[in-house]
């Protein structure tokens, strides 16, 4: 049998709703937060393969491939330094969270989206 409060509602219905939407309302909350983990989870790309030569043996590193990876690590570093900026200078009163949410470039505008 139901049992029921003085003014006639049905406790265990009522008991079991709030367990639902409580249920409900922790899983949306966490949604967000299981995507990014979903994200940190999933495997890096496989690296590139280095480029062979036509009998077969690998291509030897050449200046401008040394070059061209420390060019885009330095680009890499002032995009993250300028962003890291913002999220200090705007951001700062804000968690973590938040600010790790930011869009991973340097542009000022794109940033104040």
């Amino acid at each position: 049998m139901a049992e029921t409060n003085s003014a006639g509602i049905d406790m265990t219905a009522l008991a079991g709703l709030i367990a639902t939407s409580v249920a409900t309302a922790v899983a949306e909350a966490n949604k967000p937060i299981l995507d990014q983990i979903g994200k940190l989870q999933s495997p890096a790309p496989a690296p590139a393969a280095a480029a062979a030569s036509k009998d077969g043996t690998p291509k030897p590193i050449t200046m401008e491939d040394i070059k061209a990876l420390l060019d885009g690590r330095d680009k890499s570093a002032a995009k993250s330094a300028t962003r890291d900026g913002y999220a200090k200078d705007k951001l700062g009163d804000l968690p973590a969270a938040y600010r790790n949410q930011l869009p991973d470039t340097d542009d000022m505008g794109a940033l104040d989206k």
